[in-house]
């Protein structure tokens, strides 16, 4: 008998993250739903990753582990999409973990809207903080009980569409091979940010799954947070992107999510850019700047538009920056460095306690029986012709 296919694919690039690979690797091997394969591409690791993986790999046959030298995390996820043979593909971080129900329940979602892209949500901590103390403090981000509702009132300017989060979607295979949809590898950043809109051009029906599944680490010595040289590369992603939707006849419709979102990115690639470079990012964001994104401007707040309106000459602005990044901006990076925020989490965690455990649990339950619901009308469709509520699809091309 032929070999049945998984049903969904993890990908996991790697690269010099020994300190967490296992961590990674034990949340993924431990899933409820045990039809998955696991993809991991060493991107040119120079510590013990590598090992690590073939040292997995020989306990679970699950495990494949592919070696190339340093391309980028956008190539190591192309070279782990081309192996991929599930029907659905999920990528992530490293460094990060995943809840034990992950696969299960997005697949049940994925299945009951018969969608092309699944969101879920994600508890985001800092190393030094347990998972525990920042799940009771963490808001929903992307994928909320409301946002479930109200997802597809209004798909092109929702929020959680503009994510460009990839750990925080499931993808139908199909979906990507059919619209030849793949990672930039000229991008060291923000590579996931044109996937993203690739993805969005394409008309795919979306989904929700108002859960938080995904443990992100947000750690000092990530790519993230220390390639500071590499904000520049935000730009060349914009004007791929404006490209993009230009060549697609689709500027006009997707103008204002792409607007607000530049400008949220630049600033965001400002503040993490080393100070030798930064005159010449701030000059280079002046002569990226359109006036359809000025536009946008007044819809910032606090710093980020004082940033903004400092560079169009605004002197109240200016003054208000200045403030902003030599007396406050100091004072919130010397409280980082001491772990104000992590005792300062820890201290709300151990208030909110009784009242944080009941919200995680009453949001899992609701979830629970989100995709308990779905199961059952996913078996009777297959004995009955029952079709999902239409949530999510766009007109071709849309």
């Amino acid at each position: 008998m032929p070999q049945q296919l998984p049903l969904i694919s993890v990908i996991i690039p790697v690269y010099n993250v020994e300190k967490y690979l296992r961590e990674c690797l034990d949340s993924v091997l431990t899933q409820t739903l045990t039809d998955i394969e696991i993809i991991c591409v060493d991107d040119g690791s120079t510590d013990r990753s590598l090992e690590i993986l073939n040292e997995y790999a020989r306990k679970d046959e699950r495990i494949r582990v592919i070696s190339q030298k340093n391309k980028g995390p956008g190539a190591a996820r192309n070279a782990g999409l081309q192996l991929a043979q599930g029907k659905y593909v999920y990528f992530m971080d490293s460094d990060d973990t995943i809840d034990p129900d992950l696969c299960r329940m997005t697949s049940i979602a994925a299945e009951y809207a018969e969608c092309d892209i699944l969101y879920f949500d994600a508890v985001a901590y800092d190393e030094r903080c347990p998972i525990a103390a920042a799940a009771m403090i963490s808001q929903p981000r992307f994928a909320d009980v409301k946002s479930f509702f109200g997802l597809h009132q209004n798909p092109v300017s929702h929020p959680c569409l503009h994510c460009s989060w990839t750990p925080l979607k499931l993808f139908r295979t199909g979906f990507l091979q059919q619209n030849q949809i793949l990672f930039s590898e000229t991008l060291m950043r923000h590579e996931d940010l044109l996937f993203d809109w690739q993805c969005l051009l394409a008309g795919p029906k979306t989904g929700m799954l108002p859960v938080k599944l995904y443990f992100y680490r947000n750690r000092q010595q990530s790519l993230m947070q220390s390639s500071r040289w590499l904000n520049i590369y935000a730009f060349e992603a914009y004007d791929k992107i404006r490209n993009l939707l230009v060549s697609a006849n689709q500027y006009e419709e997707f103008k204002n999510p792409f607007g607000l979102q530049k400008l949220n990115d630049f600033w965001h690639g400002y503040r993490l850019c080393h100070r030798s470079v930064r005159h010449a990012v701030k000059k280079q964001i002046i002569e990226s700047l359109s006036e359809d994104d000025w536009v946008y401007v007044p819809l910032l707040k606090g710093q980020d538009r004082h940033f903004y309106e400092s560079l169009r000459g605004n002197k109240t602005a200016k003054v208000l920056f200045w403030f902003d990044w030599n007396v406050r901006r100091p004072v919130r990076l010397f409280l980082s460095r001491i772990g104000a925020g992590i005792w300062y989490a820890r201290f709300r965690a151990a208030v909110l306690k009784k009242f944080a455990a009941k919200s995680i649990k009453q949001n899992r339950e609701l979830g629970e029986a989100l995709v308990n619901l779905m199961e059952e009308i996913v078996e009777k469709r297959k004995t009955a012709d029952i079709r999902p509520p239409d949530t999510g699809s766009r007109p071709a091309g849309y």
